[in-house]
């Protein structure tokens, strides 16, 4: 569930306040990113599906990085429509070690306005910073080093 926003076709600008979201994982839990305001970064992945090779590619960079992550205090959420089933499959077939946000509404994604037509998912990185604001986004697919060095560049209450 996602708290009350209009539908958006334009991205979060820098400083706005994250979208409260909660939500089931892969890994059987729910998910409430407010849960994480005063205690991790969290890096809101959206993607358009599980086991396409542009996406696993994505996901495994992160796993291959993870520890960098985990250095700046920075929690990974995959966010796609498929249900958790296929989510958990996927994130054990590529040893994810972060979770997969299941969005079979596409409410999270429209609330960032990265939801695309027919219910996919825009490719779309948000870094939420220690206050719960937007700090950074960037469409496609970055790299590792820019996202690394977004987060590594925030002046919140983590750092």
């Amino acid at each position: 569930m996602v708290l009350p926003r209009d539908t958006r076709n334009e991205l979060l600008p820098c400083g706005t306040s994250a979208p409260d979201f909660y939500s089931p994982l892969s890994d059987g839990r729910m998910i409430r990113l407010s849960s994480f305001i005063g205690k991790q970064r969290v890096l809101l992945v959206f993607y358009p599906g599980d086991y396409t090779p542009v996406c696993t590619k994505q996901r495994c960079a992160l796993r291959d990085s993870w520890r960098s992550l985990e250095h700046h205090k920075t929690a990974v959420l995959g966010i796609n429509p498929a249900p958790v089933a296929l989510h958990r499959l996927f994130a054990a077939k590529n040893r994810l070690p972060f979770p997969i946000v299941s969005d079979p509404h596409g409410r999270i994604a429209a609330a960032y306005g990265c939801r695309g037509w027919l219910g996919s998912n825009v490719r779309t990185v948000y870094l939420i910073d220690g206050f719960g604001n937007v700090a950074w986004v960037q469409t496609g697919v970055p790299s590792i080093d820019d996202v690394v060095s977004a987060i590594a560049n925030l002046r919140d209450n983590l750092s």
